[in-house]
């Protein structure tokens, strides 16, 4: 008997107190042979997992991460990318599966309207010529596909990073997630959006300094009896703040 698991792929119930079903000698597979490197380094971000010690496959397309305001727009970018893939990418249908954390049935899944141009498979479990697997990421654990189109990424999902590391996992060859514009996924908070968030932070320090000094030091000195020349220091440190928090936002903006 074998018995395989992966407590970081626990959808149902939490991996802490599960226990194998008999003794037996582990024997621990070091080496990811489904996914690229690419796929595999992104699915273990996603699901917050250590990485496998090697690939099979460390070349490969990077995964495509396309955002959209909502899930209107996300239904038109699946209809492109499903277009893409059956036509200039030259994929066969059952190369594709599309997965999503809820059902593509569901009355809140807008998104599945870009499915209207590929005829869906009637089960998960095998391909089928000429068809696309549809389902939820739950369904199509233990299963692989060529290419895997993650939908339907909303806030919730955040909650739940074992489910986006089975789904992105999935992929042998390709990986294409469709996320709301305001997901922010663990991937993608690096680089950018770490300067982004260090930005934020130095605006607020220079907004509450701005703030403090015209609501409380300036009147206190007025109180005083200094005249306004006296000011012209702090005026123009002011005006430097006005400037730094305007060169803050332009770039946080273009980010």
């Amino acid at each position: 008997w074998y018995c395989f698991f992966d407590r970081s792929q626990c959808l149902f119930q939490s991996g802490d107190g599960w226990e194998p079903p008999f003794q037996a000698v582990p024997f621990v597979l070091e080496t990811n042979l489904r996914n690229t490197r690419p796929i595999g380094e992104l699915a273990a971000r996603l699901g917050g997992c250590a990485l496998p010690a090697g690939f099979r496959v460390d070349e490969g397309p990077a995964p495509v991460l396309v955002r959209s305001a909502d899930f209107a727009a996300m239904a038109a970018q699946l209809r492109r990318t499903l277009r893409d893939l059956l036509g200039t990418e030259a994929f066969r249908p059952e190369q594709v599966a599309v997965l999503s954390p809820y059902r593509h049935t569901n009355a809140g899944s807008a998104w599945a309207a870009g499915l209207d141009g590929v005829q869906a498979a009637a089960s998960l479990a095998a391909p089928e010529p000429g068809r696309v697997r549809v389902g939820t990421i739950q369904g199509f654990k233990g299963l692989e596909s060529d290419v895997i189109i993650l939908a339907g990424i909303d806030p919730r999902c955040l909650r739940h990073p074992a489910t986006l590391y089975v789904g992105a996992s999935r992929a042998r060859a390709l990986l294409v997630l469709l996320a709301l514009a305001l997901v922010v996924l663990e991937a993608q908070a690096s680089g950018a959006w770490l300067r982004l968030l260090g930005s934020a932070a130095v605006l607020a320090l220079a907004c509450g300094m701005l703030y403090v000094f015209s609501r409380y030091v300036q009147p206190e000195l007025c109180v005083l009896g200094y005249a306004d020349s006296e000011f012209s220091d702090a005026q123009a440190a002011e005006a430097e703040t006005a400037r730094v928090r305007q060169a803050i936002l332009s770039d946080t903006s273009r980010r």
